[in-house]
């Protein structure tokens, strides 16, 4: 792969770490005053700025979904050029795809219910503890969560699927320096 080529992947891998320092930002602040009429709203749009720019910085060296990983040419150079390893939290596509695909979720949801194999329960962008390992221990019907946050543990949830929002956040600070220097030593 011509350096360029690399250097410009790095470009865009740096400024979505900088979107996710930037996105991490405006979750604390969502957070820290939670009585503002909008800060669930702020948070969420927080953390869909830090999935969103997770899975381009995941697409950027890992390929997307039908280029995984053998067919994308461009990524494992740019992996190499950051000395980025498949264990980064920034690979974990899980959540993202959900979030990406909620209409999936909606409709098959919609189709349990009616189906009569799942209660009507929906939550969605919750912030606090899980609510269904508290339904779970009172033996409540299992409500579906389309998104919640736990700002005590960091966990993002999505149906059935959850990541660490910190490590996503410190994954992105140690990649940003390393994009500048590919960056800069080209």
């Amino acid at each position: 792969m011509h350096p360029r080529m690399i250097v410009r992947f790095c470009w865009e891998v740096e400024t979505q770490c900088k979107f996710i320092a930037l996105a991490s930002h405006d979750l604390e602040a969502a957070l820290r005053e939670p009585h503002e009429d909008e800060w669930i709203d702020d948070a969420w749009m927080a953390l869909q700025t830090i999935t969103v720019s997770a899975a381009n910085v995941s697409k950027l060296c890992w390929g997307s979904r039908e280029k995984r990983p053998e067919a994308c040419k461009t990524c494992k150079p740019v992996r190499d050029a950051l000395s980025l390893s498949d264990s980064s939290p920034l690979n974990d596509a899980k959540v993202r795809n959900g979030f990406e695909h909620f209409d999936e979720h909606i409709e098959k949801w919609a189709e349990d219910v009616l189906n009569g194999t799942r209660p009507s329960l929906y939550l969605s962008r919750g912030i606090g503890p899980s609510i269904v390992p508290i339904a779970q221990r009172h033996g409540k019907p299992i409500p579906s969560q389309f998104g919640n946050y736990d700002p005590e543990t960091g966990r993002l949830e999505f149906v059935d699927r959850s990541i660490s929002v910190p490590r996503i956040v410190a994954a992105a600070a140690e990649l940003l320096p390393k994009a500048r220097q590919v960056i800069d030593g080209h």
